[in-house]
């Protein structure tokens, strides 16, 4: 256990040299899993004395993960239930799958979209002018 360690012998470098191999409490799996949910499903946490968070460390990875992809699996399946074409579930993303950032492009108005644009934007400015300021606003709402 101690053979890696270098001739530094702070005790965060010890702490991190024991603790490699785990999750952080506060890494975004176990944040969003929950230390209750991580220790009912029979994980341990480790923790030290000199922590002022009382987080810990997350001693089994696989478990964590386990765990995390089978919320993730409700979620996805929810949304699927809501009507939604496809819903994925992946802790990281996949970057594999040939899927990427797009970034939209402007689009040119057909002439009926140009029409309703302008109504739109006619109708707004009659009630800009019709109430100066917010005072002025009606107290219903929509």
């Amino acid at each position: 256990m101690f053979d890696n360690l270098s001739w530094n012998k702070e005790p965060w470098i010890i702490r991190r040299d024991l603790t490699a191999s785990n999750v952080p409490a506060d890494d975004r799996r176990a944040v969003f899993i929950g230390a209750d949910a991580y220790v009912e499903a029979g994980g341990t946490i480790i923790r030290d004395l000199f922590t002022e968070d009382d987080g810990g460390f997350f001693e089994n990875v696989g478990l964590l993960d386990m765990l995390v992809t089978e919320k993730l699996r409700e979620i996805a399946s929810g949304a699927l239930a809501e009507g939604w074409k496809w819903a994925e579930a992946s802790i990281d993303f996949p970057h594999g799958h040939g899927m990427r950032r797009h970034y939209p492009q402007p689009v040119a108005f057909t002439d009926e979209d140009e029409a309703r644009f302008s109504e739109a934007a006619e109708a707004h400015d009659a009630l800009v002018e019709g109430y100066d300021s917010y005072d002025d606003m009606p107290d219903s709402r929509w």
